[in-house]
């Protein structure tokens, strides 16, 4: 369900850090999580989609047409990406989280 007025996107990913000192090991995982069959494997488990479009061809019919994981593009139109919050409105809102968990 997404409500009229939208809903938010997210972008996850992946990143080798400069001064990892185990960068290769680190771009073959990346690229061991890109190959096709595990990229696919991987969207299946966690039920997200999946840009690889070679794994996409190994999904099944029923994954790729679930409006929950690939929505329509209407409900796509009235997504946004999360903004980064200025720091007085991240004050705001964790002093607002932390009184409702004090709340019996």
């Amino acid at each position: 369900m997404v409500p009229l007025e939208g809903t938010n996107l997210w972008v996850d990913y992946l990143t080798v850090m400069e001064r990892s000192p185990n960068k290769d090991l680190a771009w073959d995982f990346i690229d061991f999580l890109n190959e096709p069959e595990n990229a696919a494997r991987l969207a299946l488990h966690v039920r997200y989609a999946t840009p690889n479009r070679a794994a996409q061809a190994l999904l099944p019919k029923s994954f790729l047409e679930d409006p929950v994981i690939y929505p329509a593009p209407e409900v796509l139109a009235r997504a946004e990406f999360y903004r980064i919050l200025p720091p007085a409105a991240l004050k705001a809102r964790n002093l607002l989280f932390s009184r409702l968990m004090q709340e019996p």
